[in-house]
């Protein structure tokens, strides 16, 4: 299986601490991609629906539970991936074949507060969600936003978005 990683430009660290490496994809899929690229790098979509984007288009959600991933589409292209932990195989998994989480800048699902801002360093913007105890913890990287979603001190979502 491909390994869950986002595939990183090879650039070297940003002066500012705050401010992510840029993001050149997620396995393999570039923000952007039509659907017929994401289709032919990862295959049929476990599940796929119809949505309302955030700018009020129609779009789609190709779910590939997985990977861990959600790929949400307006007009046919990328707009926003979503990483969480990926659904139970259908099949035991011996402890050789367990998939690794899903993971976007070298941080994986699951992982602290304190490992990510160990890695990439503090937040520009941490906000509390509402009605709720969990922190997004948002940074950037030209002209893409990355949100950690941390739950009782655990990143449980990961997104990647074409800041606009």
């Amino acid at each position: 299986r491909e390994t869950l990683q986002a595939h990183q430009a090879k650039k070297p660290p940003s002066a500012t601490a705050s401010t992510l490496q840029p993001l050149a994809s997620v396995l393999g899929v570039k923000l952007g991609a039509t659907s017929a690229q994401l289709v032919e790098v990862l295959k049929k979509p476990e599940r796929v629906v119809q949505c309302t984007t955030t700018d009020g288009s129609a779009g789609e959600i190709y779910f590939y539970y997985s990977l861990g991933t959600a790929f949400v589409l307006s007009e046919g292209r990328v707009e926003s991936v979503n990483l969480f932990s990926q659904g139970q195989s259908q099949l035991p998994l011996s402890v050789e074949e367990t998939l690794p989480a899903p993971e976007l800048a070298g941080i994986p699902i699951g992982s602290t507060v304190e490992a990510l801002e160990k890695a990439i360093g503090k937040a520009p913007q941490i906000r509390q969600a509402q009605n709720s105890t969990e922190k997004v913890y948002s940074y950037l990287s030209e002209g893409v936003q990355v949100d950690f979603f941390v739950r009782l001190s655990k990143i449980y979502l990961i997104t990647l978005c074409k800041r606009t």
